[in-house]
């Protein structure tokens, strides 16, 4: 039997070197992606050197799943120029149109008003309550350079991700009830096919759709 338990520990040690090459190049993966980010924020001079378009405001310009790629400086914004703000209260930036700045005389700070060029009213309705105009912290950056088109793998991901939620979930409601008919008939485990197994391979099965769907977020 000592050949068998040698055997044995070698295959331990081999799953072993594979689980630690997966998680050195993971790990690897993403320093890199993080070393990466971290240089465009330097380059860039902004938290999101890169966005995504979410709406339509901004059409026929920017469209829905254009990516951009932002730019800040320490010149103020001027009248005319695209920027991605952040608004008091509200999680996503807004990527508009500057249409008027005022510069104030005592320190040369510069507020920003914005607008949309597909909306017909600017964004004071988008501020916080009582705020007429954008402040230099708003500002995430400037739009100097556009991928039309390419953001809309982001849209497929989630839409993706949403359709196959709801097919895991339904999955999972008729593998139960099938689980469910098979019990009270006493036949779980029973003939051939894949809902005559053991109740806790249902389990573990609804357990593992869950887990997936939470990785592919």
């Amino acid at each position: 039997m000592g050949w068998i338990g040698e055997t044995v520990d070698s295959i331990k040690s081999i799953k072993i070197r594979q689980l630690l090459t997966q998680a050195i190049t993971l790990g690897m993966i993403v320093t890199s992606a993080l070393i990466i980010w971290k240089c465009l924020m330097c380059v860039t001079g902004t938290e999101s050197p890169v966005v995504v378009v979410l709406s339509g405001s901004m059409e026929p310009g920017f469209k829905r799943g254009d990516i951009l790629f932002l730019h800040m400086t320490k010149e103020p914004i001027r009248a005319g120029e695209i920027v991605v703000f952040n608004v008091d209260g509200r999680d996503i930036p807004i990527v508009h149109r500057a249409i008027k700045v005022h510069e104030r005389e005592n320190t040369g700070h510069v507020d920003v008003l914005t607008k949309g060029d597909n909306n017909d009213v600017d964004d004071i309705g988008l501020y916080a309550d009582g705020q007429f105009w954008l402040h230099r912290h708003h500002i995430m950056g400037r739009a100097v350079l556009a991928l039309c088109w390419m953001g809309h793998y982001y849209h497929v991901r989630e839409a993706y991700h949403q359709v196959y939620t709801h097919w895991c979930t339904g999955f999972a409601r008729y593998n139960i009830q099938r689980l469910r008919q098979h019990t009270n008939k006493h036949v779980c485990g029973q003939g051939s096919g894949f809902f005559n197994c053991n109740p806790h391979h249902h389990i573990f099965l609804v357990m593992s759709l869950n887990l997936i769907t939470n990785q592919i977020l």
